[in-house]
């Protein structure tokens, strides 16, 4: 399932009590707002090049780079070119949720 706006889409990859795969695709200047998280996430920069908020801190990010966010810390994504983001989230966040 790919949702998005103008300037970015996002595609569920897939997802199960142990993790959430999504792909985030963000042209020139587009970001993902800062959020949080209860899970653990793991953002990886497959391509392009931009930025990874962890908390305060703006980190540079460039394909390869892997960011690790711990639960109910901001984190959010900048693209100064476009850029590919793989986010894993884990455990699921729909898994948590039925714990409670």
């Amino acid at each position: 399932e790919t949702t998005g706006t103008q300037g970015h889409s996002v595609q569920l990859l897939r997802e199960n009590d142990e993790a959430r795969l999504v792909l985030f695709q963000l042209e020139n200047g587009h970001e993902v707002a800062p959020h949080s998280s209860p899970c653990r996430v793991y953002l990886y920069c497959v391509r392009g090049k931009g930025s990874f908020q962890i908390g305060e801190a703006s980190h540079p990010a460039e394909a390869g780079t892997l960011a690790i966010c711990p639960p109910g810390e901001l984190h959010g994504i900048t693209a100064s070119r476009e850029m590919v983001v793989l986010a894993v989230i884990a455990p699921s966040p729909a898994a948590r949720e039925t714990d409670l």
